[in-house]
């Protein structure tokens, strides 16, 4: 086909409804992809360290006149350090200095053909020459690849592939059929790939 799209929607009702289950049937019968993102209880009960939030909120609320807010302004997982991600974004345009900025809370570094240490080091980003993709890759728990599609098989082929069994590869390319296709030829089966 010429043209694609694609639509998320949101429906207001369970996926094992039965109307649900027939829109989908027949969303699916009309369309060449249809995939659920998740199906989510309405009115349910809070689970894990998030209800243990709340209960601990609740009995320091004891007895003290109600406020009517009792949302929580910080989860218990908000200090936790260990949650921080080490990633590395391999190629560092304007697209890859834009995600830099975004994952500022994160432990990020670049590698690029081109020296780009000037505008990493303003992003507190920590840059890798290309050379060094051994040591850039060391540790990562993603690797996010920032290259024009053009480039993307050239740079899997200059990749050690061994060095990305289990971390998450992530493409960013705005089609997502090609890189699919050349990551999980090229890559190993321990890696998982997003695009």
């Amino acid at each position: 086909p010429r043209f694609r799209y694609l639509f998320y929607l949101d429906i207001l009702s369970s996926e094992l409804d039965e109307g649900v289950q027939n829109a989908l049937h027949h969303l699916r019968e009309q369309s060449d992809y249809c995939r659920v993102l998740g199906s989510y209880p309405a009115k349910s009960r809070l689970v894990g360290p998030v209800a243990e939030a709340v209960e601990a909120l609740n009995v320091a609320n004891a007895g003290k006149p109600s406020t009517g807010d009792l949302r929580l302004k910080k989860l218990p997982s908000d200090e936790d350090e260990a949650r921080q991600l080490k990633i590395g974004l391999i190629g560092y345009g304007k697209f890859g200095n834009y995600l830099s900025q975004q994952l500022s809370q994160h432990q990020v570094r670049c590698i690029d053909t081109l020296d780009k240490s000037k505008e990493a080091e303003e992003n507190n980003v920590e840059y890798y020459p290309n050379f060094d993709m051994t040591n850039f890759l060391q540790g990562l728990d993603v690797v996010i690849i920032t290259v024009p599609m053009i480039e993307l098989e050239e740079t899997l082929e200059s990749l050690p592939v061994d060095k990305l069994r289990n971390k998450l590869v992530v493409e960013v390319c705005p089609l997502n059929v090609y890189p699919k296709t050349v990551l999980t030829r090229m890559l190993p089966s321990e890696a998982d790939i997003l695009c």
